[in-house]
């Protein structure tokens, strides 16, 4: 997501009520405020003078505050390890967090919540991210963003290479991880809470033993006054913490953050240098403008009958084809800090897997319709798209042959940085003749690939026609098709016999076809 994305869909959230909190304020829009709490010496919250939205924190965190190393403390296994992204996601999810993963987290949220932080600072990124300083070249506007961001932001160009924890399914990991930490801050607010009612509580919750203790070596007796802001204090960190985490989450969403990117991001890197970040970031922008569709992964009790859902990403989310998945979105953070309410209020902090924000976390879904990428991974080898320009929906068998097999459907193997350079070159200087559009789809080349996505998964709805009104691009989500239009009696012919050969689909005629003129056949498929 980019920066307005982020704010906006951090804003949208609601919070029935502060609980009375002064470091939390509900303005007259609906949005929350915070006031930044700062982990201090045993994870104690310091309040800062500071106040951002949910939205402004969520923007911030990641992109623009952060330790740009602080992934480096995180155990990230590449995709190659496992059978696929998803199962890499399950392992992550499922492992057990270490202490230095924990303080590596808060480390980079200290860089937000500091009192070096000002609203000036937010303000300023805020303004670049809305200026258009080369109008009549995007991609010049971009870098000129870009070196601002690196003129005005502290180690911005190191947050920018290092940022795989911002891709899936790495950033499943960074969610589990904060939700942990806001899930711990939240349960000791409660248990606080319980101990200024009532003097005599006890508990055996190490976090809440630890505070204890600290009171009673200094032989202070804490006043109600006193345990009651403390714990509005832990509470106001948990939702920091929380909101800080959902920068990783909202990026999940975006489809050029999704498992078609995957160990590309760090291999392009890592064989390629800048060019190869560059490439990476091509690819990205090509996957979010033009859309998979996904399925739902991590959600604890599916539903197998549940067509995909159409996805877009960075600066597309209010778009008309991205809007279920805005909404799955929303409705994930909305079920995190349902959470934290929870556990705020006497419930038990539930395990890993049945964190709130998982259920409506999406990935690409292999069993749909795809289109053929700008750049694959095949092996240890990276390849590209020959035709740079042409970019053809294919079935989700064709896709796992590309895979398979990148020199046989059209790629080329990329093996140095020269090459590497030759082709941001095209991509990057000359987008009007290099970047790729989706080709048209003829009705039979649309049925085989409706066959072979009820073939691989019989038992799901199939993918509705979009209702939203064409766009001028072409994308995997939309084919333009609001009928089937058949070129002539030999295309006629073949699908008929496709659908007899598979027997899939039933095809019913409205009319007689001798009775109807060629280019006006209305044919119905069923499933």
């Amino acid at each position: 997501m980019d920066t307005n994305e982020h704010t906006e869909l951090g804003n949208a959230l609601r919070l029935e009520n502060t609980e009375n909190n002064p470091y939390l304020r509900i303005d007259d829009s609906g949005v929350l405020h915070l006031r930044l709490q700062r982990f201090r010496d045993n994870n104690l919250p310091e309040p800062m003078k500071l106040e951002m939205s949910a939205g402004e924190i969520i923007a911030m965190a990641g992109d623009f505050f952060t330790e740009a190393n602080w992934t480096m403390d995180l155990d990230l296994p590449q995709c190659d390890r496992f059978k696929s992204s998803i199962d890499l996601g399950q392992y992550l999810i499922h492992k057990k967090i270490k202490p230095k993963e924990e303080a590596a987290l808060i480390k980079a949220y200290n860089n937000l919540a500091s009192p070096d932080v000002s609203r000036k600072q937010i303000d300023t990124i805020y303004t670049i991210t809305n200026s258009n300083y080369i109008p009549f070249s995007p991609t010049l506007d971009f870098y000129m963003k870009q070196l601002m961001y690196v003129f005005r932001v502290k180690n911005y160009g190191e947050m920018l290479t290092r940022n795989q924890t911002h891709f899936t399914p790495w950033s499943l990991r960074v969610y589990v991880l904060g939700h942990s930490i806001a899930l711990r801050y939240a349960h000791l607010a409660y248990e606080l809470k319980q101990w200024a009612k009532d003097t005599a509580y006890q508990s055996e919750n190490p976090d809440f033993q630890s505070i204890k203790d600290s009171f009673s070596s200094n032989k202070i007796a804490p006043s109600h006054k006193t345990l009651f802001d403390l714990a509005h204090r832990y509470h106001a960190q948990a939702l920091s913490m929380e909101f800080f985490t959902f920068h990783y989450y909202t990026d999940h969403f975006a489809t050029g953050h999704m498992a078609m990117i995957g160990d590309l991001r760090k291999i392009l890197q890592d064989r390629f240098g800048t060019w190869g970040s560059i490439l990476a970031n091509n690819l990205h922008d090509e996957i979010n403008r033009i859309g998979v569709f996904t399925i739902r992964p991590y959600d604890p009790t599916p539903n197998e009958n549940e067509a995909p859902t159409r996805a877009r990403g960075d600066g597309t989310i209010n778009s008309c084809l991205d809007q279920h998945n805005r909404k799955a979105c929303i409705d994930g953070m909305t079920e995190s800090l349902q959470d934290i309410n929870d556990v705020l209020h006497g419930a038990p902090v539930p395990k890993h897997q049945s964190f709130g924000g998982l259920e409506h976390l999406p990935d690409v879904d292999f069993n749909s319709r795809q289109h053929e990428p700008l750049i694959v991974l095949s092996g240890d080898k990276v390849f590209y798209r020959k035709k740079l320009s042409i970019i053809h929906i294919i079935s989700p068998t064709e896709y796992e042959a590309l895979r398979e097999n990148p020199l046989e459907h059209g790629y080329v193997e990329l093996t140095s940085k020269w090459e590497a350079f030759k082709l941001v070159t095209k991509l990057r200087l000359f987008p009007s003749l290099y970047e790729g559009q989706v080709q048209p789809v003829s009705a039979i080349k649309k049925i085989e690939i409706m066959l072979d996505e009820h073939n691989r998964k019989p038992q799901r709805q199939p993918i509705a026609e979009s209702s939203c009104t064409p766009e001028q691009d072409r994308s995997v989500l939309d084919w333009k098709t609001k009928a089937l239009e058949w070129d002539n009696l030999k295309d006629r012919m073949d699908a008929l016999d496709g659908l007899k050969k598979y027997s899939v689909l039933k095809l019913k005629r409205k009319e007689k076809p001798e009775e109807i003129p060629e280019t006006q056949e209305d044919l119905t498929l069923e499933i």
